[in-house]
């Protein structure tokens, strides 16, 4: 199963067009390139399935986000989304458990693991963790797969002070300030259409399944 260069040609015209009455006309678009999408996604939940058991319940219906934006509180009025959301993880799409992401967006496309914005608890359980036990998540972090091929995603946001409560001359304090714990890689569009693009995010998910299992059995923890 292959992405297909139309998926670009309608995130592309719909970035130029991002309109109600554009989009009731050109709805066949939406629902061809959403049909692609969607038969992907299947597909890459039973591939990462394969070696991330945790994922074997979800689906495209579970883990594919809306185009539509939720313009309620929002400056920004445009209806649409201009790219198509994927996030693969147990309890699908709004799951607090770390997964798999899959942005594909023209000229944007991107794949990330682990988790954005979790909750207080768990971020404070995460930091814990890494505070009195650095060795596991290090140990990740420094396999050659994960720093040859992802970067930290979020950064940004990272705390400028230590979290409370936390020494500022804790070794890895870099880690404590993160807000979220995310994973990325960005691809070109002739990546994404590559034949063989299946094949490598597989391969990509499967560096970045023990970063989602040491965040979740942390969560599990949380929740016990």
């Amino acid at each position: 199963m292959n992405i297909s260069p139309v998926v670009f040609d309608f995130l592309s015209l719909l970035e130029q067009n991002n309109q109600r009455e554009w989009f009731a006309k050109n709805r066949h678009l939406y629902e061809e390139s959403l049909s692609i999408i969607t038969s992907f996604a299947d597909e890459l939940i039973k591939k990462i399935a394969e070696f991330d058991n945790s994922i074997a319940l979800e689906s495209s219906k579970t883990s594919i986000f809306r185009i539509y934006r939720d313009i309620r509180f929002s400056p920004n009025k445009l209806p649409y989304k201009h790219f198509f959301g994927i996030y693969i993880a147990k309890g699908g799409k709004s799951s607090k458990y770390a997964g798999y992401y899959l942005h594909i967006q023209n000229n944007k496309s991107e794949i990330a693991g682990g988790l954005w914005c979790p909750e207080k608890e768990v971020l404070s359980k995460i930091r814990e963790d890494i505070y009195y036990n650095p060795e596991e998540i290090l140990s990740i972090l420094n396999q050659k797969p994960i720093k040859k091929e992802f970067t930290e995603t979020g950064s940004e946001y990272k705390l400028k002070n230590p979290p409370r409560g936390y020494p500022s001359d804790f070794e890895h304090i870099d880690l404590l300030k993160n807000k979220h714990f995310m994973l990325g890689k960005y691809f070109t569009n002739a990546e994404v259409l590559n034949k063989n693009f299946m094949n490598r995010l597989v391969e990509l998910y499967r560096f970045l399944y023990p970063y989602n299992k040491y965040l979740n059995s942390v969560i599990e923890y949380e929740n016990e």
